[in-house]
């Protein structure tokens, strides 16, 4: 599943920041198809391990700017 792949790189990006997903105060999602929003959310739920998912929003573009992307991941992280 793509967003597997997209969240462990936000994590690392945050991680090289000296941050983590634990300060993600908001993502936005994008998807070409909106049934995968559920699958996508449970990732989320994974990777925050019983935190709450920030405020999202999800947008149904189609299609995405990156040819075979399913979903796109825009995050917003605090890096204190």
């Amino acid at each position: 599943m793509q967003a597997e792949l997209i969240i462990g790189n936000i994590k690392r990006l945050c991680e090289a920041a000296g941050t983590s997903l634990e300060n993600v105060v908001r993502l936005q999602q994008f998807h070409t198809d909106i049934s995968e929003f559920h699958a996508v959310y449970k990732v989320w739920e994974r990777h925050l391990a019983g935190r709450p998912l920030p405020f999202s929003a999800v947008e149904v573009p189609a299609p995405l700017p990156l040819p075979g992307a399913s979903v796109l991941i825009e995050v917003w992280v605090y890096a204190p």
